[in-house]
């Protein structure tokens, strides 16, 4: 968080976009890499340093901004993915990635650890050699673009079979799901 500032400023400061002024700033100040996980914004693409960001799916199925609750509302793996910032979102050349099975019983919140663990040991292995990884890069290719579910997706209708209740309230647990009475 930037200090001297109220909460409201500091979620403004994260979420500017930075300047090409200010990434050149950060290159001459010897910065030669960026790390995003979970930025809601388009980060502009700069050549001054390596920028990757940390996907919570098998790129390139599940491209979007929250994958998981549709990775078990589906029963489609999961996983984590590091590539390489593009001009378009989550379609980055693919750096290092890990395939996560989606337990039958998974829930939002053992997926999210799980893509935790992942992350942090893909990131490790790209920190031993990040210059060899990169140039290994490999393109995605077609994929799938998975919205971030609407308030319908996590509703639990009465019409809806004790399944997809049960896979609802597990893609959704720790977030909340919605009830419809009739």
């Amino acid at each position: 968080l930037v200090t001297g500032c109220t909460p409201a400023e500091d979620l403004a400061s994260a979420l500017a976009l930075p300047t090409g002024a200010q990434q050149a700033e950060l290159a001459a100040e010897g910065v030669n890499l960026s790390v995003t996980a979970g930025y809601p914004r388009k980060i502009p693409i700069t050549s001054a340093f390596m920028q990757v960001n940390l996907h919570p799916s098998p790129l390139p199925e599940g491209r979007g901004p929250w994958p998981m609750p549709t990775a078990i509302l589906k029963g489609a793996d999961s996983g984590v993915t590091l590539h390489k910032l593009s001009e378009e979102f989550d379609e980055g050349d693919i750096l290092l990635q890990q395939v996560i099975p989606t337990a039958a019983d998974e829930t939002l919140i053992t997926l999210s650890r799980r893509i935790e663990y992942a992350a942090v040991g893909l990131l490790d292995q790209f920190l031993k050699d990040p210059e060899k990884i990169w140039a290994e890069a490999r393109p995605q290719g077609p994929g799938s673009w998975w919205p971030e579910p609407d308030d319908l997706a996590r509703t639990l209708l009465p019409s809806d079979s004790p399944e997809t209740l049960d896979r609802k309230k597990r893609a959704f647990a720790g977030y909340g799901c919605l009830i419809r009475r009739e």
